[in-house]
């Protein structure tokens, strides 16, 4: 019982040094993105055929899109491709962006998990830094750890049912576990 708890003092001492340094701090800053307007395969078809330029800020795989419509286009109308052979290349180009905008939205939703994770894992390192300072026993200490553990490898096997709900509703507080 002493091991675990003298592990779990030189642990919290650095995961203390790192949150007063900042990184930890930096770690678990939300990235808070403008919604900016995001545009779909038809609008940038459009936006070709009108030889409207690129909007400032688009997303790399819209920009891509854009200048391969853009490119196709030009090659149909100088009659280098025929029209089957551009409407091939067009279902192309439309699979590969479909794909490029369902892979940013699957990153962004694993970024935001990532970071509440960060986040809960830290209010759980703060709450077993108090309840070792304040001598709290193995029964109080294990399954803060654990818990703190779980919410920064995203273990849910770890968690309790009740803080496993909570965690997945993005709701839990210090006071509530």
């Amino acid at each position: 019982m002493v091991t675990v708890v003298t592990y779990l003092e030189k642990w919290l001492c650095k995961a203390k040094k790192h949150v007063t340094s900042g990184v930890v701090t930096r770690w678990i800053r939300v990235v808070t993105m403008t919604e900016e307007k995001t545009m779909d395969f038809k609008q940038i078809e459009h936006s070709v055929l009108k030889f409207e330029p690129m909007p400032d800020n688009a997303p790399l795989h819209e920009q891509m899109c854009y200048f391969a419509l853009r490119h196709l286009y030009e090659d149909y109308r100088r009659g280098v491709v025929n029209v089957q052979a551009a409407h091939d290349e067009k279902v192309r180009l439309r699979n590969a962006f479909e794909r490029a905008v369902s892979t940013e939205h699957t990153r962004d939703m694993l970024r935001d998990e990532w970071q509440t994770g960060l986040k809960v894992s830290n209010e759980f390192r703060i709450r077993l830094h108090k309840a070792l300072e304040s001598g709290e026993g193995i029964d109080v200490l294990f399954p803060l750890a654990c818990t703190c553990i779980a919410a920064m490898t995203g273990d849910k096997t770890l968690l309790g049912s009740e803080v496993k709900e909570k965690l997945k509703a993005r709701q839990i507080r210090m006071d509530d576990v």
